[in-house]
Parts: structure tokens; sequence; C-alpha cells
């Protein structure tokens, strides 16, 4: 049996090493006291991609409350794709200040 020696298992081969290396390095930290004893019981990670929209945040904005539904062209730039180009309209937010 042989096996396909290409460009990306040449490169995957030593960050695969490496990665080892610092994981036992990682792991050998790992026997030194912290500074102070920990208090936490749980912990919450949270992903969130991004921010919340300015329809989802209580910030006044009334110059969207001017343009709501105006009919806008977004102009692509190279570093966008084009999914993020078109026709687009300004939105007011839902909530009252």
């Amino acid at each position: 049996m042989s096996t396909k020696f290409s460009r990306r298992n040449f490169f995957l081969g030593p960050t695969i090493g490496l990665g080892s290396v610092a994981l036992s390095a990682m792991l050998a930290a790992e026997d030194k006291k912290p500074h102070h004893a920990s208090k936490a019981k749980n912990c919450i990670f949270l992903l969130m991609e991004g921010g919340p929209s300015h329809i989802d945040t209580f910030d006044p904005k009334p110059k969207l409350e001017a343009l709501h539904v105006t009919r806008f062209t977004k102009e692509r730039n190279k570093f966008e794709a084009n999914m993020n180009t078109g026709e687009r309209y300004y939105v007011k937010s839902p909530f009252t200040f």
C-alpha cells in the first residue's frame, strides 16, 4: 500500500508535530500553582460571531426613522462577496424611544 505524498501532507506533518510539542509544554506548565485559588464552579461560553443588528439594540437612530424603507444600492468593493451587494432597504428599529 502506498501513501500519496502531496504538498498538503508535507505542510500538515510539521504542524501536527509542533502541535504535540506545544500541547506537552502546556500540560507541563499546568503543574505551576496559580496566583489565586479559583472560585468559579461553572463557565458559560458564548460564541457570537459579529455583533448585534442595529434593529436589536435599543440605540435610537433618528436618521433611520427618516429613511425607513428607502431603497439604496450597495456597491461591491474588492474584499466583499457578491452576496453583499445589490439592492437594499433601510430599516428602522421596531422599538419606540
